[in-house]
């Protein structure tokens, strides 16, 4: 009885050794993780305000009677 008390000891000692490793990895994964996608999501958003604008700058030129032509960049 002994001998079983003293294995699921070892265990235990095991069991928790591997999940503070794995809450360590997962803690610095996430700590790199938020800012990249923090920077991605602020370039997106300024990429697609200054669409917005490059739009409507050709549809305020377009209805004030000039003609736009050519594709616009990046289209």
């Amino acid at each position: 009885m002994e001998f079983m008390l003293l294995l699921w000891d070892e265990l235990d000692d095991l069991t928790g050794a591997c999940r503070h490793l794995v809450t360590s990895a997962a803690d610095e994964v996430v700590s790199v993780v938020i800012p990249l996608a923090a920077a991605a999501s602020a370039l997106g958003a300024g990429l697609l305000a200054y669409r917005w604008e490059l739009l409507a700058g050709v549809a305020q030129a377009a209805s004030s009677g000039l003609r736009v032509v050519g594709p616009i960049v990046g289209a």
